[in-house]
């Protein structure tokens, strides 16, 4: 690419914001032409160069046989595994690289593709925080998700009920990422508010730490109020 800027790109400053721990990027188009790929990268400890980063890329379905060799009970028809960032986002899946399935790679969410398991993940204690930040340059307050990569035991579903999903989440070590299995043979599904048009938030004027909606954004802007509904006081 000719404006090509590695110091702004997700790979790069994702290792720098967590020296120490392997870094790996949800699906980017490669602009060479291998498809979809996922981005590994780490942040290089160096006096001399104190942000430097290493970084390949590797292929989506490379990501997802080194899984299946890995577990593979995830090769199995009932079970789907997945790999999602500590922001929620996707790494892998099977709903990612599947090729009776149509929509959007990049950007999916776990919130998106597994609502039951977001659901229920927002229910344990100190796993997972919805938080807020500001952004300037679009002048949005962003509402995403952060996961406790410290995570020291295998969770599984907290909150029981009629439903079927049944699932077990960890946390890889030395790593921003989390490996989860679920059933696959439950087909159940729940609503987490998501706009299908754009990132906008359905609801800007309240977020509930265990209510689930996908990441999203609102408007910072300040408006003056109307003329026609401002009162001017007068003074002698």
């Amino acid at each position: 690419e000719y404006d090509y800027e590695p110091v702004k790109r997700p790979w790069y400053m994702n290792a720098v914001e967590h020296p120490g721990k392997i870094i790996l990027t949800p699906p980017n188009l490669d602009v060479g032409g291998a498809g979809y790929v996922v981005s590994i990268s780490y942040a290089v400890q160096s006096p001399i160069y104190p942000s430097m980063v290493v970084s390949m890329d590797v292929t989506m379905g490379f990501l997802y046989k080194i899984l299946i060799d890995s577990f593979p009970l995830c090769a199995e028809s009932y079970v789907k595994c997945y790999i999602m960032n500590n922001r929620g986002y996707l790494v892998s899946h099977p709903g990612l690289i599947d090729p009776n399935t149509s929509g959007p790679i990049e950007q999916q969410h776990i919130t998106h593709k597994e609502s039951m398991i977001a659901i229920d993940m927002l229910n344990h204690k100190g796993f997972v925080t919805k938080r807020l930040c500001s952004n300037f340059y679009d002048k949005t307050i962003q509402r995403f998700y952060e996961f406790n990569t410290s995570l020291p035991n295998v969770l599984s579903n907290v909150v029981s009920g009629d439903h079927c999903v049944h699932y077990y989440i960890a946390a890889i070590p030395g790593t921003n990422a989390f490996v989860g299995l679920v059933n696959a043979s439950c087909n159940v599904g729940a609503f987490c508010p998501c706009s299908m048009v754009d990132r906008v938030c359905l609801n800007c004027n309240r977020m509930e730490q265990t209510e689930c909606e996908c990441p999203c954004e609102c408007s910072s802007e300040l408006y003056e109020c109307p003329s026609t509904n401002t009162t001017k006081f007068n003074q002698d």
